[in-house]
């Protein structure tokens, strides 16, 4: 439900779109004569099918129509944001990866969207310069990268080093603003004006020596059926002490949450922790991570608890077979989702020598009666209708 609030009469709202589960991300035109916002229903969650609509206004501020961006089948689209001219921009995988479209929403008679840039990237992020240009940030090959894209012929131009992850840009007057990490540091702000960038604001926090900082590496490994997962390699590190003649380090595998989220390379204290003590971690983004497409978005529907625990695990053997890590010495950790691939990895391979689940999920079954509205039908893309599909549901649950 979206609603309007009366600033001149305290209290009164009025209702301007009901009817679907989720509402989220509302935009208002340049002129105030329009919204445009996201909407979805239930099973869905909104990086599988979302609606893009739009709230067009009359003179007197009442709701004149409603229209529907048009899409063909199932499609997730995000951040609507209008350019200073009136035009609506947006993110949305139509064609497996999340970039750059525009629509023209003045007239009842929707178009089909345009795609602005045609890159096979995944586009995190984007504001509208001087309604010329859009600043972006985007993934690939395991890092994140902040572009300039000229709106007009959807050429793209990179802008400075590849990050950690890059996100939240924010466009004031001529000056751009993002978010931004590196494996040595945290999430710090950073000013872009032109074609350089530099960081203004950084938090307070403790800063590790360049001999104790283990820098991760970006691998790709073979799991399933010809198929790839992707992760993050940190090999021990530290300067006063070697690892034994004749030997190789420990393991610690580290499983996002989500599950459909993912990991990336920013610095994290707690992998350095292990680094630093002689153990090697491989953080996994397991397939149905996000960051590499749509495709391999749905490739853990509805496969959660097996293709999940397939990829760790086959991460572990591909890190052995090249000789960097001893296969008898491994460990796994997770939280929340990844708490649940951690205790499936233990129940149902032979794999890992010990493990931590942190608030994991270990009976299924109950999952799903004990859960928000969000993620209330969550379950039926990731394994299947409840209680239809319940034998599989007991099979999968690590408790079992």
């Amino acid at each position: 439900m979206y609603k309007s609030k009366n600033l001149s009469e305290a209290n009164k709202e009025t209702i301007l779109f009901k009817g679907t589960d989720f509402v989220s991300a509302p935009h208002l035109s340049p002129d105030g004569n329009s919204v445009a916002f996201i909407t979805w229903l239930h099973p869905n969650m909104p990086w599988d099918d979302t609606q893009l609509r739009v709230i067009n206004f009359s003179e007197n501020g009442l709701v004149e129509r409603v229209v529907e961006v048009p899409q063909d089948g199932n499609v997730s689209i995000k951040h609507p944001h209008y350019s200073k001219d009136g035009t609506l921009y947006f993110i949305a995988d139509f064609e497996n990866w999340w970039t750059l479209y525009r629509t023209d929403v003045s007239s009842e008679q929707q178009k089909k969207p345009q795609k602005v840039l045609d890159k096979k990237i995944e586009i995190n992020s984007f504001g509208i310069e001087n309604n010329d240009y859009a600043i972006i940030t985007y993934k690939k090959d395991g890092g994140d990268h902040i572009a300039r894209v000229n709106l007009a012929t959807g050429e793209m131009t990179n802008i400075g080093d590849v990050f950690s992850s890059a996100d939240s840009i924010s466009v004031a007057s001529d000056t751009v603003y993002f978010r931004a990490s590196t494996p040595s540091s945290g999430n710090a702000i950073y000013q872009l004006t032109a074609n350089n960038y530099e960081k203004i604001y950084q938090p307070n926090g403790p800063e590790i020596k360049k001999g104790f900082l283990s820098v991760p590496q970006s691998i790709e490994f073979p799991t399933g059926i010809n198929e790839i997962a992707y992760g993050f390699y940190y090999a021990p590190q530290n300067s006063n002490f070697t690892g034994a003649k004749n030997t190789l380090p420990p393991l610690i595998v580290k499983v996002h949450g989500g599950p459909v989220g993912a990991t990336d390379s920013s610095l994290n204290l707690g992998i350095q922790f292990w680094t630093s003590r002689g153990f090697a971690v491989f953080d996994v983004n397991h397939r149905g991570s996000t960051g590499h497409g749509r495709s391999f978005r749905k490739k853990l529907y509805p496969n959660w608890g097996v293709v999940d625990v397939e990829d760790v695990s086959n991460g572990v053997k591909w890190l052995a077979s090249e000789g960097s890590i001893d296969a008898d010495k491994v460990a796994i950790r997770g939280g929340s989702a990844g708490g649940y691939t951690t205790l499936a990895a233990l129940a149902f391979q032979n794999v890992f020598k010990a493990g931590t689940s942190y608030y994991g999920i270990s009976d299924l079954g109950i999952l799903t009666s004990d859960t928000h509205k969000f993620e209330s039908r969550y379950l039926d893309q990731l394994i299947g209708p409840y209680p239809e599909m319940k034998t599989v549901y007991d099979q999968r649950s690590p408790i079992n």
